[in-house]
C-alpha cells in the first residue's frame, strides 16, 4: 500500500496531559512526514469512550490501521483482539493491553511500542532505594507512595510492583499510600496530607514528574522536609532532571513518550506498506516489540537516571 493511500486511527488516553500531548504530535509528525493520513480520537481518560471509539472505528471501515494507547487495556482487549481477526491491523503503544503486562506484545497485534510498566514500578522503587543509601539514612526509614488515577489500568500495575518490589528493601516502610491522580495540584494536597499525618517520612515515590517535580517538591519544601526527603519520580522530564542536578530530587525513571508514540504510528505504516518492521531502531522481531527501556540510546544501563546522568540524556517532554 503507497502511504498516501494510509488512513490511520490513532487512540491516545487524553490530550490534557503533557506527557500524552508530547506523544501524540510526535506522532503526528511521523504521519506527516510520510504522506499519511492520522486521526487522532482522545478517550480524556475514560475507558468506555475509548472501547466505543475503537468499535465505532472498526464498523466504519475507514481506516487502514488501528494504533492505540488504551486507558485499561482489560477494557478494550476483546474489540482489539475481535478487529485484529478480521484482518484489520492494531498497533499498541505505551502500555500492554490483555494484561500482557510482562510479555508485553499481546497475541493478534502486529507489534507493541512502549514500555515494561512493571519494570518502570520496580526502576521507582530502586531509585528511592539507592537515594536513601546515598544519604546515609540507616535502620527502618519511613516513605510516602504517591499514586495516579485508579482509572487507569498502568495506576494499578504500579501499585503492585511497588509494593512487590518494595519486599525487597526491608530498611523501607511504606506508611502512607496517597492519590495525586498525576495532577500537580492534587498532587500538591496529596503531599501536603502526607507530611502533616507522617512527619517522620523520610523518603516519597511518584508516579509522574509533573507529580514530583511539579508539586511534591513544592509542598515538602514549603514543609521544612525537602532537604531530609529523598523524592524519586518518574518520567524523565526537563523540571526532574533540573531538581536532580540541584539535588532537591534523588531520581527518574526516564520515559521516552515521543519515541514510543512515534515509532507505533511508523510501524503501523511499514506494516501497511510491506516493509520490515525492524527499519524502527531498538524494535525486537523475536518479541515482536519495542520496549522503550532497551532503546539503543541507554546502551543496557536502563532508564534510572541519578545526578551523574543528568548531562548524558535529553528529557524529551516537560509540563
Amino acid at each position: 500500500m503507497a502511504a498516501k493511500d494510509i488512513r490511520l486511527a490513532f487512540f491516545t488516553d487524553a490530550l490534557d496531559n503533557k506527557y500524552v500531548l508530547n506523544a501524540t504530535n510526535a506522532a503526528k509528525k511521523v504521519a506527516a512526514e510520510e504522506g499519511v493520513k492520522m486521526d487522532v480520537l482522545s478517550a480524556d481518560w475514560n475507558p468506555g469512550t475509548q472501547l466505543t471509539q475503537v468499535q465505532d472505528a472498526v464498523s466504519s471501515h475507514k481506516y487502514d490501521a488501528l494504533v492505540v494507547e488504551a486507558v485499561d487495556g482489560d477494557v478494550v482487549c476483546k474489540a482489539l483482539k475481535d478487529a485484529a481477526k478480521t484482518g484489520m491491523p492494531v498497533i499498541v503503544f505505551d502500555v500492554p493491553i490483555c494484561g500482557d503486562y510482562a510479555k508485553l506484545y499481546t497475541d493478534g497485534m502486529v507489534a507493541f511500542s512502549g514500555y515494561d510498566t512493571v519494570a518502570a514500578g520496580r526502576y521507582l522503587v530502586q531509585g528511592l532505594a539507592q537515594g536513601i543509601k546515598e544519604k546515609g539514612l540507616t535502620g527502618k526509614v519511613p516513605v510516602g507512595y504517591v499514586t495516579g488515577p485508579q482509572a487507569v489500568a498502568i495506576s494499578r500495575v504500579f501499585d503492585k510492583t511497588v509494593k512487590d518490589e518494595l519486599k525487597k528493601f526491608p530498611n523501607l516502610d511504606l506508611v502512607a499510600t496517597v492519590n495525586g491522580q498525576w495532577d500537580p495540584a492534587k498532587a500538591y494536597t496529596a503531599t501536603q496530607d502526607l507530611i502533616q499525618s507522617h512527619p517522620e517520612i523520610r523518603g516519597v515515590m511518584y508516579t509522574e514528574d509533573a507529580m514530583s517535580a511539579g508539586a511534591g517538591t513544592k509542598a515538602l519544601a514549603e514543609a521544612g522536609a525537602l532537604g531530609k526527603t529523598v523524592v524519586a519520580g518518574m518520567g524523565g522530564t526537563q523540571q526532574a532532571f533540573d531538581l536532580i542536578k540541584t539535588g532537591e530530587m534523588s531520581s527518574t525513571v526516564m520515559l521516552l513518550g515521543e519515541t514510543e508514540a512515534a515509532n507505533g504510528a511508523k510501524l503501523a505504516i511499514l506494516h501497511l506498506e510491506g516493509k520490515p518492521l525492524t527499519a524502527v531502531p531498538g524494535y525486537n522481531p523475536k518479541t515482536k516489540a519495542y520496549n522503550m527501556f532497551d532503546d539503543p540510546m541507554f546502551g543496557g544501563r536502563g532508564p534510572l537516571i541519578f545526578k551523574a546522568d543528568v548531562t548524558k540524556y535529553k528529557p524529551q517532554w516537560s509540563f
